[in-house]
This record gives structure tokens, C-alpha cells and sequence, in this order.
């Protein structure tokens, strides 16, 4: 077989779990549920989806400030002194997602921007922001203090227009929420001398979308059944589990669905 051939055909084997991430991410239960009756086992192990249905996450060459260089194809930041830089991706409407790895050293703030936010400026009244230090800053003002990030971690940032706000995690637990979006807005972070950073439209197992998603209809049964203890015992890049995604996150439905799959599959007296 060619390597265009096996190319062809992975991507024949992954185009109903494409499918599937989408109805899970636009929650569709009968959508999801319909498509479980064509995908197999493997595929459901295999598959690494997602988050959101945004377009691969980069930088943008036109929206960084003086100094700034961007490399890997536009998904790594540095400078040799402190600087902005907007994403290449306006988010309009929907839920999205993108990831910002601190590979070296750490970025001064991470979150988003309005598309005139000055990219010399730290936070101002143009962007919400978290600091490497642990403050909330939404549109300049102090919204509370949290715990702080460091060389390693990754910060994810979820942008939902229809609910006007922001929600932050560092390595997939959640950490805070601001609201208040009033116009489309752009990945942005602030960074210092000697500072890396990459960008990333963040993947996950199938289960742990459906975590995240806060699936219903019976999906993550349904996804259970077909996956089985391989599917609930694989992790994600953070080290979690679906179930634990699902309690960091305060989905109880999805926790109490994974519960409820497990006693039924491994009653208490089959254990004694």
C-alpha cells in the first residue's frame, strides 16, 4: 500500500469520529447516538478530536508588537522584550478553543482581545487576561486572584460569544470565568525576554469531549459501551481522566452517567 493510499484510508477510518466530535460539540444526542451505530471500537480509541471547531490555532503576522518573532509555522512566540500578539483567528460566534504552552519561562498575561487592543500595552480596557501571577484582569479591572501558572503549563482558554465570556483552565482544571464580550475577539498573550510560547487547537479522547461538552441524551453511555474500561481509563496530555475532566470541570450529569455505566458493568457482588 502507497503512502498516499494509507493516507486515504486513515482518513476514511477517521471521518465518522470527525462527525461525531461535531455533534457532540453542537449537542446533538440523536445526531452523536446514530453515528455510534457505524463507528467500532477501535475507531472510538483511536480517535483524538477537537475541542472546539475552530481552524488550526496560530499567531498572527500582522498582530504582534515591535520585537516580536514568531516561528513553527506561526504557533510559537518569543521576543527579546516585552511584547504582544494577537491570534490569527477572529472568534465571531460559537464556543472555541485554544491552548498557549509556557515552554520557556512564562507569558506576562494570557487570554483575549479586541482587535485594536494595543499590542505594547499589558491589560487595559481592550482584553481579558489572566497573569502568570494569578489576577483576573477583565477590561482593566481586578476581578479576583487565583492560582498563578509557570514554565510547563498550559493554559486553555474557551471564548463563548453566546454567553459573552471567557473561562480559563491551567491543565484542564478549571480556574476562573469573566464575562462581558461585547465584540469579536482574538487569542492574545504578553510576554517578556526569553519568553516561549506555543499555541495549539488542543485534541482530546472522544469521552473527554464529550466531558467537556456536557454530552446528554446518553452519549457517554453509548460511547462507554462501544469503548469500554480501554476508553474510560485513557487520559488525556494533562493526566486526567473523562470522569476526573468531568468533576474538575462540575459536569455531575457526565459523572453521574460514567458511575452508573461502571456499576452496572462491574456490580459491587461480581467484585467479591
Amino acid at each position: 500500500m502507497s503512502e498516499k493510499q494509507a493516507r486515504d484510508e486513515r482518513r476514511q477510518r477517521w471521518q465518522p469520529c470527525e462527525w461525531l466530535a461535531s455533534a457532540i460539540r453542537a449537542g446533538d444526542p440523536e445526531a452523536a447516538l446514530a453515528l455510534l451505530e457505524t463507528i467500532g471500537k477501535q475507531e472510538v480509541l483511536d480517535a483524538k478530536v477537537a475541542i472546539s471547531s475552530s481552524k488550526k490555532a496560530t499567531w498572527g503576522k500582522s498582530r504582534r508588537g515591535r520585537h516580536i518573532v514568531l516561528s513553527n509555522n506561526d504557533t510559537t512566540v518569543t521576543s527579546d522584550v516585552l511584547g504582544g500578539v494577537l491570534g490569527s483567528q477572529l472568534i465571531t460566534e460559537g464556543t472555541h478553543s485554544f491552548t498557549c504552552l509556557m515552554e520557556k519561562g512564562v507569558a506576562y498575561y494570557v487570554g483575549v482581545a479586541y482587535d485594536d487592543v494595543n499590542l505594547n500595552d499589558t491589560y487595559n480596557s481592550r482584553n481579558i487576561l489572566l497573569r502568570n501571577s494569578g489576577e483576573l484582569m477583565v477590561f482593566r479591572t481586578k476581578q479576583g486572584d487565583f492560582a498563578g501558572y509557570q514554565t510547563g503549563d498550559s493554559i486553555r482558554i474557551e471564548v463563548d460569544m453566546a454567553a459573552k465570556r471567557v473561562t480559563f483552565y491551567i491543565n484542564d482544571v478549571r480556574l476562573c470565568q469573566a464575562a462581558g464580550i461585547t465584540a469579536p475577539v482574538r487569542p492574545f498573550i504578553y510576554i517578556g525576554d526569553r519568553v516561549v510560547v506555543t499555541i495549539s487547537s488542543p485534541k482530546v479522547p472522544i469521552l473527554h469531549l464529550a466531558a467537556l461538552c456536557n454530552a446528554r441524551g446518553g452519549v457517554v453511555s453509548r460511547l462507554l459501551a462501544v469503548g469500554g474500561q480501554e476508553l474510560l481509563s485513557m487520559k488525556s496530555s494533562a493526566g486526567q481522566t473523562a470522569r476526573e475532566l468531568a468533576t474538575a470541570v462540575r459536569h455531575t450529569d457526565v459523572v453521574a452517567e460514567i458511575d452508573h455505566w461502571v456499576a452496572q458493568k462491574y456490580p459491587p457482588e461480581a467484585l467479591r
